[in-house]
């Protein structure tokens, strides 16, 4: 599951090409999607190699020092060339080796250089064979038309350029629509102007399709196999779990993470309240969904109702309370990042800084602390404002169950 959410990287505040946000989202319906949030998230994790990394091993030629472009790449912030691109795509194709493209029948096959794992490459070609086809109404129901098409589209800044990329049978083909004096046009997205070309063109391929290796034998050849996650939150399934589905895994590889957005809990049959004493006959246990707030924001912006957990009775301690759930994750301040002090002018605003945190689906307000100074007390999403001066601080997030979470930030003074 990925986070398609309101996010900073530092200065950069990337948004999706819609310009809103839709809050969980499998990462096949991300990449699908195109929903640049999940994909800069992503990205900013990568390390040795970074995206840049990446790109620059698999031969990208125009690229600037990896300082010019920050985190853009994942979102096409450079130039590349539609045979780069088509080495790239046919990468997932070879199993994930980096060759050389074969324009013609009897031109020679060369062995590469592994770019990405076999099983890394099989699943994104999985992803990419569910990404729904354009609506084409002239277009005959052929075999081919039957045929698993792996394929995605990209829009340019401006609507300069609609691309459009398909992994058919044993050709990858790259459709670019665009002018070439590079004047925009509205026209031209890559779902609308380019795939539904790319479409009317494999009708055009020939090839025969007993000899493409059906997505079973590819898997029985690789360490790949299958689990079932939590539908609801992507994570490997629990007994909490109501709705499972199953998903490609990589043993040694893929991520072992539990689910923890259900969870059971014990609730006070007389009054309907959270008991800390679950061993008591007077509980029922029932399962809930907790939620983050982040995306309990985007629910509730959507209309989608969520049934949250009950408060605990009164008689909780708060070390019972603490003793289950998540800590809060500070999202500002942001962890790496130098803060400006400038002087107050007269008649200008005090500088401040918004103090805001992820929570738990059980938390109601949260305490701010700047070393060992109480700031004050934050409700739901709504910030506390952190007065700026020089030096540095230690921010405290502590949640009304006793959990906390730390950012410690520089704040220098402006030297104009």
């Amino acid at each position: 599951l990925l986070k398609d959410t309101p996010k900073s990287f530092g200065a950069y505040n990337p948004e999706n090409f819609d310009g809103h946000f839709l809050g969980p989202l499998h990462a096949t319906e991300a990449l699908n999607q195109s929903r640049n949030i999940p994909a800069v998230s992503l990205s900013a994790q990568l390390i040795h190699p970074s995206f840049y990394g990446f790109l620059k091993q698999a031969g990208i030629s125009q690229m600037k020092e990896e300082s010019f472009y920050g985190l853009s790449p994942v979102l096409g912030g450079l130039e590349v060339t539609m045979e780069e691109l088509g080495m790239l795509y046919a990468t997932i194709k070879n199993d994930g080796m980096l060759k050389p493209l074969r324009t013609k029948l009897h031109d020679p096959s060369v062995e590469g250089v592994r770019l990405l794992s076999k099983e890394a490459s099989f699943i994104i070609e999985q992803m990419m064979q569910k990404n729904p086809r354009p609506k084409q109404h002239f277009l005959l129901q052929s075999a081919l038309q039957k045929m698993p098409v792996a394929w995605k589209t990209g829009t340019s800044f401006a609507y300069r350029d609609a691309w459009s990329v398909a992994l058919v049978g044993p050709y990858v083909l790259l459709v670019w629509v665009g002018n070439f004096d590079g004047q925009g046009n509205p026209e031209f997205t890559g779902r609308s102007a380019a795939a539904p070309l790319m479409f009317e063109l494999i009708e055009s391929l020939d090839f025969d399709e007993k000899k493409i290796e059906s997505p079973e034998q590819k898997a029985q050849r690789f360490n790949i196999t299958w689990v079932d996650v939590c539908e609801n939150s992507g994570f490997l399934a629990t007994s909490f779990c109501k709705h499972r589905i199953k998903t490609w895994f990589i043993p040694g590889v893929s991520p072992m993470m539990e689910d923890e957005i259900n969870r059971e809990i014990a609730i006070d049959k007389k009054t309907g309240l959270r008991s800390c004493r679950p061993e008591n006959d007077e509980v029922s246990f029932e399962t809930y969904e907790f939620w983050p707030s982040d995306l309990k924001q985007i629910f509730k912006q959507a209309g989608i109702p969520r049934r949250d957990p009950p408060p605990f009775r009164k008689e909780c301690s708060l070390l019972a309370q603490m003793g289950e759930g998540k800590a809060p994750e500070i999202t500002s301040p942001q962890k790496h990042v130098n803060y400006v002090y400038q002087t107050a002018q007269k008649g200008m605003p005090e500088q401040t800084l918004p103090l805001l945190a992820n929570v738990d689906a059980d938390v109601h307000h949260l305490y701010w602390f700047a070393d060992h100074q109480f700031l004050g007390k934050s409700f739901g999403n709504k910030p506390l404002y952190f007065k700026l001066r020089p030096g540095s601080f230690t921010i405290r997030a502590i949640d009304d169950k006793g959990r906390s979470s730390v950012v410690v930030i520089k704040v220098e003074q402006s030297q104009k």
